[in-house]
């Protein structure tokens, strides 16, 4: 079950499924994916290859052909084929909300494998689910024991290490000789899901096509990171570059006397970070809105005026004609919302597009008494929707710290 699914396995097992394909969504029965050949002639991405009974190596192919590739004897990955399934971004939509992943993390391609070759053993940086189309081929896994959750790229014993790798290692790189393997016999239904840092290497005992679904979310630290570089760029000692840092020996080091301060005052300032800041940073612009309270801050955007028409403006007690522009050197003007409205209501737009300085719902409802916090909401809403004001998703950093 789902449930199961969840708390046994996602984000850290190796979890395989078998039954028949037409149990899976029929996307995956597209004719297009029927065979190699077939795929081949309608894709037109980026193909990589090896041969992975000798190398662990991917290499590019320029303009390569992948039904040439493979029969050569080559093993292909078509880096992503989206475009040859008009459904597939439903499917990745629909499965990235449900593994509660950002929006746009999840891609999909397709290896192509002929009899006796496959891919040699490695481990990914993303998590992966495959699912076995046509012919068979046999999924050798095991856990990755020297890091867990790795980050970074795809890493198989004799290549060379990557910058990333050396802090997650602390000196013992990563190696299979020792890892505990279990196969897994895939066949066309078969599902197969690998936490990332699973080593695996396959090999087909007959043509292989198979889907791959790669699914990148970013990493605990990258995400913080990116709330903390938003907090940090309120304060101009921090946006200022480390002039001499790279100088003689007096601009280094006041450089770095700089640095000194930055980080005295670091702490305190990292105290701004909230759970809530970081929850509204994963939430796109539409989810954001939904969640306003007494804290969430809004700033006028500088490219949107509210316009009325020149039939209606001079009238008082009937309903205004009212837009909001947009102005772009590049696209030209646009209207993103028309809307008729009461005097009354078009003033705190007016009010909404002219701010100098950011402003919460607080302030809104004191300037407009007279209306409901339900239609100033609303009404902030709109305005968001239209570009005229934008919802700040980041903390606020106290002028003290």
């Amino acid at each position: 079950t789902t449930e199961a699914f969840f708390s046994d396995y996602w984000p850290g097992r190796v979890y395989a499924s078998h039954g028949e394909l037409e149990r899976l969504p029929g996307m995956f029965r597209s004719p297009v994916l029927q065979d190699i050949e077939t795929l081949s002639g309608h894709y037109h991405g980026r193909v990589l290859f090896t041969r992975g009974r000798q190398s662990s190596f991917m290499v590019p192919a320029e303009n390569g052909c992948p039904k040439t590739l493979f029969n050569m004897g080559l093993t292909v990955y078509l880096d992503n084929i989206q475009p040859c399934l008009p459904k597939s971004p439903l499917i990745l939509q629909a499965l990235e909300r449900n593994l509660g992943i950002p929006p746009g993390t999840a891609r999909i391609g397709a290896f192509a494998s002929p009899p006796g070759d496959g891919a040699a053993c490695h481990y990914d940086t993303e998590d992966v689910i495959s699912i076995q189309l046509t012919g068979s081929k046999a999924f050798h896994v095991a856990p990755v024991e020297e890091v867990r959750y790795p980050v970074g790229m795809q890493y198989s014993p004799g290549a060379a290490p990557y910058s990333d790798l050396y802090p997650q290692v602390a000196g013992r790189f990563p190696d299979w000789n020792n890892a505990s393997f279990e196969c897994v016999e895939m066949r066309p239904g078969s599902v197969l899901f690998m936490p990332r840092g699973t080593w695996h290497r396959t090999e087909a005992d007959e043509p292989s096509l198979s889907i791959t679904i790669a699914m990148r979310p970013p990493a605990a630290a990258e995400t913080i990171l990116e709330n903390v570089r938003w907090l940090l760029l309120q304060d101009a000692a921090w946006r200022k570059p480390l002039y001499g840092a790279y100088g003689g020996t007096a601009q280094k080091e006041a450089a770095m006397n700089a640095v000194a301060g930055l980080l005295e005052k670091l702490p305190q300032q990292l105290q701004q970070l909230t759970t809530r800041s970081l929850g509204l940073a994963l939430m796109p612009e539409d989810q954001r809105l939904q969640h306003i309270d007494g804290d969430s801050r809004f700033v006028s955007l500088p490219n949107a005026e509210v316009q009325l028409d020149e039939a209606t403006a001079g009238n008082t007690g009937d309903l205004l004609q009212m837009r909001i522009v947009i102005s772009d050197d590049e696209a030209g003007n646009r209207v993103a919302a028309s809307m008729e409205l009461q005097p009354q209501a078009v003033a705190v737009f007016r009010w909404l597009g002219s701010r100098a300085a950011p402003f919460g719902p607080d302030d809104l409802q004191q300037q407009f008494p007279g209306f409901a916090a339900e239609q100033l909401l609303a009404m902030l809403h709109a305005a968001a929707d239209a570009e005229l004001v934008r919802m700040l998703w980041f903390p606020l950093l106290d002028d003290h710290s």
